[in-house]
């Protein structure tokens, strides 16, 4: 069937119905740390959560871990114009292990796997887009053995043929680092 399709290899799924449980079925909790609940993209109350630069979501290890191929889908809204962090895995001025960040001013977002601190050619950076117009868009990231890709409100927006394989590293993922905004399921 569909949903059998939609949930089979799905090792996390947040849909922040008033908490930031795991509703996969794998345990993959994550604790709140000063984010608060919001409205969300449909206008239902305490289905989303916002930031204030300041605090985040830290989820466990295991959601994104040692994975040759995956898919992370999230929706965020921002009007901040600052560096702005989706998602991130990583050991700060040593390795992105797995991040999604918007730069330059709120005009592109950039992909990291397994970037090591100081090379260069391990992100995939989006097109050029409005990042921070305040109104939510769909980031939808995909990677395997041979490419990663960038989809944007359901778009193929950019991609490149590199391994990006997620190495396992123990270290814990956090939603919403730096971001001035809201992010949902």
């Amino acid at each position: 069937t569909a949903l059998s399709s939609l949930t089979e290899g799905l090792l996390a799924y947040y849909p922040f119905n008033g908490n930031a449980n795991d509703e996969s079925g794998n345990g993959n909790d994550g604790t709140i740390n000063g984010a608060s609940l919001t409205i969300d993209r449909f206008g239902h109350l305490n289905h989303s959560y916002s930031f204030n630069g300041s605090n985040n979501i830290e989820l466990p290890y295991e959601a994104i871990n040692n994975l040759p191929e995956g898919t992370v889908s999230l929706w965020y809204k921002t009007s901040n114009h600052a560096a702005n962090g989706l998602i991130s895995k990583s050991q700060i001025f040593v390795n992105d292990y797995f991040q999604a960040t918007i730069e330059g001013s709120g005009t592109f977002l950039q992909f990291d796997i397994n970037n090591c601190y100081g090379c260069s050619g391990y992100q995939l950076n989006s097109n050029i887009h409005s990042f921070t117009d305040d109104t939510w868009k769909n980031i939808t990231l995909t990677w395997d053995a041979t490419s990663k890709s960038i989809f944007i409100n359901g778009t193929l927006d950019s991609t490149v043929n590199q391994n990006s394989s997620v190495p396992d590293a123990n270290l814990p993922i956090y939603l919403g680092t730096n971001l001035v905004g809201n992010l949902d399921d």
